[in-house]
């Protein structure tokens, strides 16, 4: 009997993981449907590549500085992933609930420390990406609701910073 209950588990687990909604895609903000809180409303693109355990991400976007670009890696199945960017050492886990990847992160910058708490979902039709995200700042807390449509895969051109690598990409296709 414990054995049918075990392998009945061991089946329904397998079942759920072939569930899970695939991320990859290139994003772009939705300001209509955002909400940014207190921070800055930003234009983002986003280029997912995700194969699970696997997530690794670009974004493109413009600040004070001039165009900028970031990459991240991260592994769902809860391992701890370290990214660095510019001056920040990122450290994350990422694991499931249901369909709901959910990321939680902890830098270390020179303005202090910050942690970051996300539950990213996929509409039904695949076509809208929503991370709910609360960081959290020597300043204080903040809540978003960022909601990411889905677009045409691009070429980014990009020199990143990942986990003390540098990444250089020639234009190939995401």
């Amino acid at each position: 009997m414990r054995w049918s209950a075990v392998l009945t588990l061991g089946c329904l687990s397998v079942m759920w993981a072939g569930d899970r909604p695939d991320l990859s895609g290139a994003w772009k903000t939705n300001s209509v449907k955002s909400e940014f809180g207190p921070m800055p409303a930003n234009s983002l693109i986003w280029d997912i590549e995700h194969k699970d355990p696997k997530l690794k991400y670009w974004i493109d976007y413009q600040s004070d500085q001039g165009a900028r670009s970031v990459a991240m890696n991260y592994s769902t199945d809860g391992k701890e992933t370290v990214n660095k960017t510019g001056a920040a050492v990122v450290k994350s886990r990422c694991h499931w609930e249901g369909e709901t990847l959910v990321i939680e992160s902890k830098a270390t910058t020179p303005q202090g420390a910050l942690s970051v708490y996300e539950k990213w979902s996929l509409s039904g039709d695949g076509k809208m990406l929503t991370m709910e995200r609360t960081m959290t700042t020597p300043q204080g807390n903040t809540n978003q609701k960022l909601v990411y449509d889905k677009e045409e895969r691009r070429s980014i051109n990009a020199v990143v910073e990942v986990t003390g690598e540098t990444t250089k990409d020639k234009g190939e296709k995401r």
